[in-house]
């Protein structure tokens, strides 16, 4: 059986460049930051 995917919300993306992404990575990298911090 295959398994169909059914949309029932417009879900937006974010598209970030690479150069974004570096500068993510390179916050959450410093002393005292945390990926879950950053993203709130």
């Amino acid at each position: 059986m295959e398994r169909i995917k059914v949309i029932t919300s417009v879900q937006l993306r974010r598209c970030y460049t690479d150069q974004e992404k570096v500068q993510f990575v390179a916050i959450t990298m410093q002393p005292g930051s945390s990926v879950s911090s950053f993203a709130r």
